[in-house]
């Protein structure tokens, strides 16, 4: 079956059929109601300064020291997902995870770090965010972004029950959590 990208309808210049077609029509659909989603949280975090932070990675960058928890976390959000992934960056988010005051932007930051290290088994962002995650002192969000992200930095899929259980609000991390998994990561790490 040819490749095709949401770019390149033609699979590299190959005719597609009509059930292709339809496939490729469902997963732009898709795509487009992410990316509005995304943005609807991104509005509701940044306000006003969401489209000059769009135009201006800088300004992003700026925001990240902002006073505000809710414009910082939301500058972490665009370099998560909206900026291409810079590793020159990876001192300000683990600055963040470590020391930022507000637990919504310390959670954003460690998806910062996940975008760097996907699929990499990075050693050094995977023991940190082994001890978030192992850390009953640090939030829930923190400790289920960190664990989230390990799966992802090791490309171990995420089953979709888990993605539920931390969609509802967390009174404790999910009992059915593989601790010996990040425990392992740990110790090797």
């Amino acid at each position: 079956m040819p490749r095709f990208s949401a770019d390149d309808p033609s699979g590299g210049g190959e005719e597609m059929q009509g059930e292709n077609l339809d496939a490729l029509g469902k997963v732009r659909r898709m795509r487009l109601q992410v990316e509005g989603l995304q943005k609807a949280g991104w509005r509701k975090s940044l306000g006003d300064c969401l489209e000059e932070l769009l135009r201006s990675r800088e300004a992003s960058l700026e925001a990240m020291a902002d006073p505000r928890n809710n414009v910082r976390e939301g500058a972490f959000s665009l370099f998560a997902g909206y900026w291409p992934p810079d590793p020159a960056l990876e001192p300000l988010f683990t600055q963040a995870i470590s020391s930022d005051s507000d637990p919504g932007v310390r959670a954003t930051a460690v998806s910062c770090l996940v975008s760097l290290y996907r699929n990499s088994s990075n050693k050094k962002a995977s023991k940190l965010l082994a001890q978030l995650a192992l850390d009953d002192l640090e939030s829930l969000n923190v400790r289920a972004a960190a664990y989230l992200g390990l799966l992802e930095i090791h490309g171990l899929p995420i089953p979709i029950e888990l993605i539920r259980a931390f969609r509802q609000p967390l009174r404790g991390m999910p009992i059915e959590l593989d601790w010996e998994m990040v425990e392992s990561i740990l110790r090797n790490s």
